[in-house]
C-alpha cells in the first residue's frame, strides 16, 4: 500500500455528538471530513494549532476506533527538557455512547522513544500532509478499525490516517502495535489491528 494525497472513499461513521469539541474541532478542516469520529475523548487535547504544542518538543498521538466497541487513544508528549509523559484511553462504547473510560497514565523512556522513531521513519509514517492509505482501484474496505495518527513538533502537525485490517501496510501497523506496548494497556488492545 502507499500513501495517497486523497479522500479514503468509505462511509463515515460517527461516533458521539462532537458538541463538547465544537469550539476546538480535534482535527484541522483540511482531514477532518475523513475521520470517522469527531470527537475523540474529553480533556484530549487537539494537536494542530500552535497554542497546543506550547510547553512541548513533541507530541504524538495514536487513535484506533471503528467496528470494535473499544476506542483507543495514545498520545505520548515530549515536554520542552526532553522528558516523555504518555497517556492511554480505553474507552467502551455502548448504543454510540461512551459507558466506560479507563485511563493509564505512562513514562516511555529515551530507549523506548528512539526505537519508536525508528520505527515511524521505517513505515515512512507522514511522508505527505495529509497522508490518507488507501488500497487499490478495486479493493472494496466494509469494516474495521480505523487508526489516526497525528504528531505536532517543531516541524509543524502531520496527520495520517489508514484502515488497519484493509489499508495499512504492516511497517505503520508495527508502530500501532509498539505504541500500544509502550502504553502499557492490556495486550489485548494490539487484537484490534488483526
Amino acid at each position: 500500500m502507499k500513501p495517497q494525497f486523497a479522500i479514503y472513499p468509505i462511509a463515515l461513521l460517527i461516533v458521539g455528538s462532537g458538541t463538547a469539541q465544537a469550539s476546538q474541532p480535534i482535527f484541522p478542516a483540511e482531514v477532518a471530513d475523513s475521520v470517522w469520529w469527531t470527537d475523540l475523548a474529553e480533556e484530549e487535547p487537539p494537536l494542530w494549532r500552535p497554542v497546543d504544542r506550547v510547553n512541548h518538543r513533541s507530541r504524538v498521538r495514536l487513535s484506533i476506533s471503528g467496528i470494535s466497541t473499544l476506542r483507543v487513544i495514545i498520545r505520548i508528549d515530549e515536554d520542552l527538557r526532553g522528558r516523555f509523559r504518555g497517556r492511554a484511553l480505553l474507552i467502551k462504547r455502548r448504543g454510540g455512547r461512551s459507558t466506560d473510560v479507563t485511563e493509564r497514565r505512562f513514562t516511555p523512556t529515551i530507549e523506548q522513544m528512539a526505537h519508536l522513531r525508528a520505527k515511524i521513519t521505517e513505515a515512512k509514517l507522514w511522508t505527505m500532509y495529509p497522508e490518507h492509505w488507501i488500497g487499490g482501484e478495486n479493493d472494496i474496505c466494509v469494516d474495521g478499525e480505523q487508526m489516526v495518527f497525528e504528531r505536532a513538533d517543531g516541524e509543524g502537525y502531520r496527520f495520517s490516517e489508514a484502515n488497519a485490517q484493509c489499508t495499512a501496510p504492516a511497517p505503520l501497523l508495527e508502530v500501532a502495535r509498539m505504541m500500544i506496548g509502550i502504553s502499557g494497556v492490556p495486550r489485548g488492545v494490539a487484537e484490534l489491528l488483526n
